[in-house]
């Protein structure tokens, strides 16, 4: 989607370790998570984390190739399957933590 680019061979590492960092808290959560529904959520961030992280390091850059459009009408940016399911996955992160309760335990 275009963020985060990065001018220079500094910029560009310096964003290849942050993602990995993400990446790596991420997958520690990933494995700490009990509830299935949070780890495909999380798989599909981590997948899309590492997906990008392999077009850095590769090209230089993040490889942008959606560009999904309604004749002249463009609601989205230019994207990959990388940052859809990074978005995805956060959506349903967001979704069941605001909208799904603990059968268990205080509902507050």
């Amino acid at each position: 989607m275009g963020f985060l680019e990065a001018g220079s061979e500094l910029e560009r590492w310096l964003l290849v370790g942050l993602t990995a960092l993400i990446a790596g808290v991420v997958g520690v959560w990933m494995w700490r998570e009990k509830l299935r529904g949070d780890v495909l959520a999380l798989a599909m961030v981590l997948g899309g984390a590492l997906g990008n992280i392999v077009d850095r390091v590769r090209y230089g850059y993040v490889v942008d190739y959606a560009d999904l459009h309604f004749g002249s009408f463009r609601p989205f940016w230019i994207f990959n399957l990388a940052d859809a399911c990074i978005t995805i996955g956060v959506l349903i992160l967001l979704a069941r933590a605001f909208l799904i309760r603990d059968k268990g335990g205080d509902n507050l």
